[in-house]
């Protein structure tokens, strides 16, 4: 093969190296800055129970569901985590339990911990 043919060859091989790296760059920021990408809800078994229950949301979203009120149990203590950490609730009338948080830029794990208030 001809030398010119050798240095086409390479070039060719450089300028598709430069363009693929400039691709996945260009991919890495646009993931970093939270545009398009969307993390999961792990509802733990239990999406059924929740009202607006979506599982997927954008970073910095945010996310606002409802335990369903005819899962509401009154002896019955209810306590929330997400990703292990205590997440406050307030009860509305005709829509359960409201929880709120904004999505953080990972996927997410959402659990209900429920116990009977009468016994000690």
């Amino acid at each position: 093969m001809p030398l010119i043919g050798k240095m086409i060859i390479i070039g060719v091989l450089i300028f598709l190296v430069i363009v693929m790296a400039i691709v996945v760059f260009g991919l890495y920021l646009y993931r970093r800055d939270g545009r398009e990408v969307f993390y999961r809800i792990d509802y733990d078994g239990c999406r059924d129970r929740f009202k607006d229950a979506r599982s997927m949301y954008k970073a910095g979203q945010n996310v606002t569901v409802y335990y369903k009120e005819k899962y509401i149990a009154t002896d019955t203590d209810y306590s929330f985590y997400l990703d292990g950490e205590r997440l406050n609730g307030t009860f509305v009338k005709g829509k359960g339990i409201k929880l709120s948080f904004t999505m953080p830029d990972h996927d997410v794990k959402l659990c209900c911990s429920a116990k009977n208030s009468m016994v000690g």
